[in-house]
């Protein structure tokens, strides 16, 4: 049985979006052109697990905790020693959805309705860094729980569901737009943080995925939690997954895992070093 399927949500591929269960993956023989070949499908939840577990370091028998938070998918999962992924909790849906949601409610030029635009969250990324620290109002709480209770963001909320916002077209230079993304970025890893540090009691390495895996703030607080042995997020956490996923599938072949030469994607031993220097908060590629 495949692991939280969503009925209708899975895009024209053999397994589908969500899963990480029996039926997340298939490899079976096909024709293309004439030659025989074979046909591998993993699902993009499935995909992303894999594609962080392909690329660490290898430790034979070791055992990890995984993160996939991106557009769609916000959950913790657990890989055994023979590389095995069970789904834990979906601690949030459409984490990365609802972090770039902000940025498009704020922006004027946005043409408005449902239209999810990928480069917002990086945008929003850089300008969080430009908020004032000053402790939360009353509107940035109401307009960041409105976004956070959502259960779908990615094209389904509208812009015009929030023209009451605050910040609603108030312009992403405004010193408004800046505080309340600041805050709604620290409440999206509040969620994830406290489920984590309740329940990944274990102390595993923690391996992270999907396009939030992008954010260096949230990277270096990871590291800083001092909640596991360390912290790997691969050079291309986001949707440049599919071969990795293939190589690293534990019915298949042991891959090459290639060591990560990212400025802020691998963190060694982050219980015993929460001295070290922080690494950038910007991730230049």
């Amino acid at each position: 049985m495949r692991a939280r399927c969503e009925p209708g949500a899975s895009p024209p591929s053999r397994t589908g979006y969500f899963g990480v269960g029996e039926g997340s993956a298939s490899d079976e023989e096909g024709r293309l052109f004439g030659r025989k070949v074979r046909y591998f499908s993993s699902t993009h939840e499935r995909s992303h697990i894999y594609s962080s577990l392909g690329m660490a370091s290898p430790i034979p028998g070791q055992e990890y905790y995984a993160l996939v938070w991106e557009g769609h998918i916000g959950s913790f999962y657990r890989v055994n020693a023979k590389g095995e992924a069970t789904h834990l909790e979906q601690v949030m849906s459409d984490p990365g959805s609802k972090y770039a949601y902000l940025f498009a409610l704020a922006d004027p030029t946005h043409p408005g309705g449902a239209v999810f635009r990928f480069n917002d969250a990086g945008k929003q990324m850089a300008l969080t860094g430009f908020a004032d620290d000053a402790p939360i109002t009353r509107q940035e709480r109401k307009t960041i729980e409105h976004i956070l209770k959502q259960e779908r963001v990615f094209s389904s909320l509208s812009k015009a569901d929030m023209s009451s916002s605050h910040v609603y077209n108030k312009g992403v230079e405004s010193q408004e737009y800046k505080k309340t993304a600041k805050r709604l970025s620290d409440a999206i890893f509040q969620a994830f943080h406290d489920y984590a540090e309740k329940n990944l009691t274990e102390g595993l390495p923690l391996l992270i995925s999907g396009g939030c895996g992008l954010n260096c703030d949230w990277n270096r607080m990871w590291r800083e939690s001092g909640l596991f042995e360390s912290v790997f997020v691969p050079p291309c956490p986001n949707d440049s997954v599919p071969r990795s996923a293939r190589q690293s599938t534990p019915s298949g072949t042991t891959p090459a895992r290639p060591a990560s030469n990212g400025r802020c994607t691998r963190v060694r031993n982050s219980r015993k070093t929460s001295n070290q220097t922080r690494p950038p908060t910007s991730c230049a590629r």
